[in-house]
């Protein structure tokens, strides 16, 4: 149990957090997850990550698994520097918004397609 209000947690207690089924709806859950992540992304400092690559990596390995090169990530990096810089622009394809049951594809699309920016050159 965690009670209610901003809590400090490590990191089994956060995922614990947001993987918890007990007693609420998975949107419940979902909102979690995002909570939890926004948490994380708001302390991400990418010096932090360049100093502690190594480890980050190692941890990172064991979680994750992904076909993009090692060359590529100081491009990634550069990127969420830049990211931290914008706004976070958050569309949640759930009720009532979009009936999951039977959901409009082409309304999804159109969704999507109204909440996302393109930057040019930035």
């Amino acid at each position: 149990w965690i009670e209610p209000g901003v809590q400090k947690m490590n990191g089994y207690t956060a995922l614990w957090y947001a993987r918890s089924r007990h007693g609420t709806s998975d949107y419940d859950r979902m909102k979690r997850q995002r909570d939890v992540q926004a948490a994380v992304l708001e302390q991400f400092q990418p010096s932090v990550v360049l100093l502690r690559f190594q480890s980050v990596a190692e941890a990172g390995s064991r979680i994750v698994k992904t076909d993009i090169s090692q060359r590529m990530l100081g491009q990634f990096v550069e990127l969420a520097g830049k990211a931290r810089n914008h706004e976070l622009n958050r569309v949640e394809l759930v009720p009532p918004l979009v009936n999951v049951v039977y959901p409009d594809f082409a309304d999804i699309h159109a969704i999507v397609q109204e909440n996302t920016v393109v930057s040019e050159g930035n």
